[in-house]
Formats: structure tokens, C-alpha cells, sequence
């Protein structure tokens, strides 16, 4: 692999000016890493070659009693030996090539994502429920004071006839309030014909629904709360325009090349001195096909900007 060119991104954040030799030195040890894991994976592939009277032995009778079956093994076998190889080649590139960036920009990064706060944005009822949850690409830091996380997260169902359905696909973000807040606030997509079961689960919780004179917001969300008072004054006319404005940060300006989010659902619950926002973009921002492209040095432009969008983000919604 060719070294990462010289390119600053200081013009993108000055707290990045100089990170360029740090993720030269990542790029090196990533390259060497990959280069082992190559080798050692074929050399294992190759320590079955004494198995090869054994699977003659089986092959034969499979060529006149299942002949589909034995030439299907044969590209299987390819297809998971690449499979195995490009997975962990992802994920390799974001543990080295991605936490410099993430340091220089006072972040901690982690390929792994935090899947505690993923379930808690479950029990919150802000994050569907009901299929298998992923967690990962978390980072955490600190924004005018206040201690925010961030993890990307999917949720599948697997059905019985091995088809997959996308419950969710986007992020989880918790903040802290500086100030706890006495009562618990949800705020839901608003649901249109769905909208009664909603609040009769919500009842059920000793919750009512709480509305606002703003119609553009009423439109677009649902609010319950215990205390009606307490969250009119959490939830003021600037704080609601400012989780409206969310999917402003997922403009094309702020995204790679190629990569277009055209609707962003947020949700949101606030209880005692904790946020939890839930956002469904439909994408991954962290895509580790994109990162395989390590060579491009454009793409450490375009993962500093995700981290910029992201604490930016987590800015406009500190309250």
C-alpha cells in the first residue's frame, strides 16, 4: 500500500492540525496487521491439505449422488474465505485509522458502540423493540461541558423464511441535563392512525399527552409527560426547534460523497438529569466499505467531518 499523503485537515478543525503523522504511523501498523491476518488465515486454510484423501474420499460418491451439492461447496468455500477477510479488514481500519482523529478532536472512539445505552433508549420506548440489536462506531466527549455518547445501531428481524426486515438503522445519543428534571417527557414520532394505541401505551405508564401551540412541531411529534407545567418549561419553543432542526445536520454539505440521508425520525426522553435522543437515518455513517479505502486520503477528510457533524450535533441539543 502506498503511504497517506501529506494532506492537512487543519482547514477542517484546527484541533486537527498535525494529526496527519499519527494516522500515517496507524496506516502502517494497520497495513501490517491486515498483511498477518491474510497469512495466517491461508496458512490455516492450508494445514487441511492433509485432509485431501479424506475429502476425495467424500467427493466422489457426492459427484453421482448430489453433484448440485458438491459444486455448490465450491464457491461457498470462496465467497466466506472473502467474506471473513473483508469483515475483518473493516474492522481493523476503524480500530487503527479512526481513533486518532477522534483523539485530536478530544473524543474517544470505540469499534464497538455501546449497546447499555441502546437498551436503555429500548426500555425508554424511544428505539423499536423486538428484533436484534447491533451496536457500534461509539464515541464520547464532552461538549460545552456536558458529557454526551454516541452509538450507531441497527435493529433486524429475522423471519422464519430467513428474510431480513430493517426495524431501525441509525444512532443513539445521551446526554446529561445540568439540571435534573422532575418529571419523565417522551417525545415520539407522531404515529398518524397509530397515534391512539401510542397514548394508551403511554396511559399505561402515567404519562398524558402534552400540546403545543407550535403546529409545525405538533405535526411532526407527540408529546407525554406526568407533569404538564414542568414539561412546558423544559420543552420551550427554542429547545423544539432545535430538535425539528436535527435532519439539517444530515444535509448533503455535511455528508461524504455518495452518501445521501434524505429523512432523519427523531425521538427523545428526558428523565432526572438524562437525554436520550434516538435518530433513524436509514444509513451508516461509519461504513466500513467506505473505509476500506484507506489509500484515499479523502476519506479521513470525510470521517473528520462525521465526527464534527455528530458533536455538533450533540451541541445544539444540550439544553
Amino acid at each position: 500500500m502506498a503511504l497517506l499523503d501529506q494532506r492537512s485537515l487543519h482547514h477542517i478543525d484546527p484541533r486537527l492540525a498535525g494529526v496527519e503523522m499519527q494516522l500515517k504511523e496507524a496506516y502502517y501498523n494497520l497495513d501490517k496487521t491486515n498483511s498477518g491476518f491474510n497469512t495466517e488465515l491461508d496458512n490455516k486454510l492450508l494445514s487441511f491439505k492433509r485432509y485431501k484423501w479424506w475429502a476425495i474420499g467424500v467427493a466422489i460418491p457426492l459427484l453421482f449422488l448430489a453433484p448440485f451439492l458438491l459444486i455448490s461447496i465450491i464457491p461457498i468455500y470462496f465467497l466466506l474465505k472473502h467474506s471473513l477477510k473483508s469483515f475483518t479488514k473493516g474492522v481493523l481500519t476503524r480500530a487503527y485509522m479512526m481513533a486518532p482523529i477522534a483523539s485530536a478532536l478530544n473524543l474517544e472512539y470505540s469499534v464497538g458502540g455501546n449497546l447499555l445505552i441502546c437498551e436503555e433508549a429500548i426500555s425508554a420506548g424511544i428505539l423499536t423493540k423486538g428484533g436484534r440489536a447491533v451496536a457500534e462506531d461509539g464515541f464520547n466527549g464532552e461538549v460545552n461541558g456536558i458529557h454526551f455518547y454516541f452509538t450507531e445501531v441497527h435493529i433486524r428481524t429475522l423471519h422464519q423464511n430467513n428474510d431480513s426486515k430493517r426495524l431501525f438503522n441509525g444512532a443513539v445519543i445521551k446526554l446529561s441535563m445540568p439540571e435534573p428534571v422532575d418529571t419523565p417527557i417522551v417525545v415520539l414520532q407522531d404515529a398518524g392512525l397509530w397515534n391512539m394505541l401510542i397514548s394508551r401505551r403511554q396511559s399505561l405508564k402515567g404519562l398524558q399527552r402534552v400540546k403545543f401551540e407550535k403546529e409545525d412541531f405538533e405535526k411532526e411529534y407527540q408529546v407525554y409527560a406526568k407533569d404538564e407545567e414542568t414539561c412546558r418549561e423544559v420543552l420551550t419553543p427554542e429547545y423544539m426547534a432545535k430538535l425539528s432542526q436535527v435532519k439539517t445536520f444530515f444535509s448533503s454539505d455535511n455528508l461524504p460523497k455518495g452518501l445521501k440521508i434524505p429523512e432523519v425520525k427523531a425521538q427523545m426522553f428526558i428523565e432526572g438529569s438524562d437525554i436520550l435522543i434516538s435518530l433513524d437515518y436509514g444509513a451508516n455513517l461509519f461504513s466500513p466499505k467506505k473505509l476500506a479505502k484507506e489509500y484515499d486520503p479523502s476519506w479521513a477528510e470525510d470521517i473528520a467531518k462525521q465526527f464534527l457533524l455528530i458533536e455538533n450535533l450533540a451541541k445544539s441539543l444540550v439544553h
